[in-house]
């Protein structure tokens, strides 16, 4: 699987000289004619199909990429609904939350 991904990098580098010049330049026929699939991805970056779904207490993010800006949206309500859940169902009780909103409000 590494060569095999490092095949398709030293691909793309060969013909846009530089990983910055890949991702941010490269027509979408010379990225097509390399791999149709990662190909997906880097245009998806470029449209800024890519959204994130934040970090914290020891844990990574996590990119979430979308494919059309319908896509987009929901990804983006599906984040706002996973961090309402995790901000009121995880290490933070309701009581410790109401006392935040307070705190923040009475300033």
């Amino acid at each position: 699987m590494a060569d095999k991904v490092q095949s398709i990098w030293k691909r793309y580098i060969g013909i846009g000289n530089n990983e910055i010049n890949v991702l941010l330049n490269l027509s979408e026929q010379k990225l097509n004619e390399i791999d149709l699939e990662i190909s997906k991805y880097i245009l998806a970056f470029r449209k800024g199909y890519v959204s994130y779904f934040p970090g914290g207490a020891g844990q990574y993010g996590e990119p979430i990429i979308a494919f059309s800006e319908d896509e987009k949206k929901q990804n983006e309500l599906q984040i706002i609904e996973k961090m309402k859940q995790k901000l009121y169902f995880g290490q933070n009780s309701k009581t410790d939350l109401n006392r935040s909103q307070k705190t923040l409000l009475d300033c």
